[in-house]
């Protein structure tokens, strides 16, 4: 008979090795590596100002990588984020001023219009077999070139007080996050939700492997990969509305780069550039990584050039210790198992 040390010791292991094949190991020791050596350095790391700095930073981060997260598992990119980020509050904004329309049917119809990029996105890619990266680099430039015609190269304010405006981008009583960090908190869990324990997650994560076994397997994997594109396009111009909420101003060059940082974010949470493997889960803790490298390093008094740097030195490393500690964790996963069944 098994000892209930030695099971509760390979109990641990398992969820050691489905932590690491799930690669969430790596970035979440990262992230509290970080956390440590700045906290050491400066002395300043955990307080109000710069928590209140971090989760700002990583509100719409977290927004836009929370739905790249899903499009990725289903072996897609989206390089229009940034673009719908930027678009969205000038349609609100717009909506607000020119046209007059009250606040949450203004929210309402530029948040259509934003998932109205990514039914295009889906469509294209899906339908003619357009790799993705094209499809949204072409919508990317077409969105950008219509957000500076419509808003005529200006910066679009907006000071009226509204109840959505607090809603999504006010303050939290005394607590040192923004309401938008805590939106992001609640669509994180949503999609963790969606992709890890329903159907849909397996159809997502399927139509990112091999296409003709998951078909025959019964998904719908144009449908799902259109779903995902539209899922991409609308948290993305939800983050942009709700920071316009917050800063009540907006210009076409709006998130620049967006698009890349959540990239980024995704592969540092551990998910894999080929599709399938990933978490959205881990793309939130690889936002919190980029939040707190920004925030640490201005605090030690790094020039600000570094936090570019590093995010590129970050990404490579992100990809090869990803690989590295999933085939690991998937090993130590099957020897646990075989040794507690023995």
């Amino acid at each position: 008979m098994v000892s209930n040390t030695r099971v509760g010791t390979h109990r641990l292991a398992i969820f050691i090795g489905r932590m690491a094949s799930n690669r969430l190991a790596g970035p979440t020791v990262v992230l509290v590596g970080l956390c440590v050596f700045f906290q050491l350095r400066s002395g300043k790391f955990f307080t109000a100002t710069q928590i209140e700095g971090m989760t700002s930073v990583a509100a719409s981060i977290s927004i836009i990588s929370a739905g790249i997260t899903m499009l990725m598992f289903s072996g897609e990119f989206d390089l229009s984020v940034a673009s719908v980020y930027a678009i969205g509050p000038i349609l609100f904004a717009l909506l607000l001023t020119k046209a007059d329309i009250w606040v949450f049917p203004a929210f309402l119809i530029a948040l259509i219009l934003c998932s109205a990029v990514g039914l295009f996105n889906g469509l294209i890619t899906t339908r003619f077999g357009i790799p993705s990266l094209i499809t949204t680099l072409g919508s990317s430039f077409a969105i950008i070139g219509t957000a500076i015609f419509i808003s005529e190269g200006d910066n679009l304010l907006y000071f009226d007080e509204s109840r959505l405006f607090t809603i999504l981008g006010g303050d939290v009583g005394n607590a040192p996050v923004p309401a938008q960090f805590l939106w992001a908190l609640l669509i994180v869990g949503v999609l963790w939700y969606v992709t890890d324990l329903t159907e849909y997650g397996n159809w997502s994560r399927s139509a990112g492997g091999r296409r003709g076994v998951a078909r025959e397997m019964g998904v719908p994997v144009n449908r799902v990969k259109t779903t995902n594109f539209v899922v991409s396009s609308t948290l993305a111009g939800f983050a942009g509305i709700a920071t316009f909420t917050s800063f009540r101003t907006v210009s076409a060059g709006y998130g620049s780069n967006f698009e890349l940082l959540a990239i980024v974010a995704t592969v540092v949470g551990g998910t894999s550039i080929f599709g399938v493997t990933g978490s959205v889960l881990g793309a939130f803790i690889g936002t919190l990584i980029l939040a707190s490298l920004r925030t640490g390093l201005i605090l030690v008094g790094a020039p600000g050039a570094w936090y570019t740097a590093i995010i590129g030195i970050l990404l490579i490393a992100a990809v090869i210790s990803n690989i590295r500690i999933g085939r690991a964790g998937d090993r130590l996963l099957e020897v646990s198992q075989r040794w507690l069944k023995s």
